[in-house]
């Protein structure tokens, strides 16, 4: 079962996606394996690799330059 502490529950799964990618396993078996909640796991997996990625290839990032046309 997951912490309800925010901290905490960012580490638990960040400890259960590390643990996942060096274990040669699907994410399926992997959760099967752990008994987690496959859904749950997939969301996390897709938070942290978001949270990872810069800033510039984050969607919404920065400002877009807005130029008038001249009339």
């Amino acid at each position: 079962m997951a912490p309800t502490d925010s901290t905490d529950r960012i580490t638990f799964w960040q400890d259960h996606v590390t643990a996942w990618q060096v274990s040669d396993l699907t994410q399926k078996a992997y959760c099967e394996q752990q008994e987690l909640r496959y859904s749950t796991f997939g969301y996390w997996v897709r938070k942290l690799r978001r949270a990872a990625e810069p800033a510039t290839k984050k969607k919404g990032a920065g400002f877009v330059p807005v130029i008038p046309a001249t009339v």
